[in-house]
């Protein structure tokens, strides 16, 4: 769960998946393995967390398709939270229910 929340703390900050998975990854997988996790499960549940971060306001590609499409990058954050923070509360019961 902290896997999850983290990326959504810094998914708010970066904007990028690609730079969740990179500084999430690198610090919560080898701690998650300490903690009797398995490698695979760890990057599993890192993956599947940075993915928020195109979705999760503000988001990199939400402000290239706003700028393509001619359409308010506000509104499409204000469109985009509530589905984010929905998707990591799933993803958050989801991994208590596996773990």
């Amino acid at each position: 769960m902290v896997c999850v929340v983290s990326s959504m703390i810094i998914s708010g900050i970066s904007g990028s998946s690609v730079a969740d998975a990179a500084s999430i990854g690198s610090v919560l997988i080898p701690e998650m393995e300490r903690r009797g996790y398995s490698r695979e499960y760890a990057a599993g549940i890192t993956v599947a967390a940075t993915t928020n971060g195109m979705i999760i306001p503000p988001s990199i590609p939400m402000v290239i398709f706003a700028f393509m499409a001619t359409e308010s990058v506000g509104k499409l954050f204000l469109s985009t939270a509530v589905p984010g923070l929905i998707l990591g509360l799933v993803q958050m019961a989801i991994n208590g229910i596996i773990s």
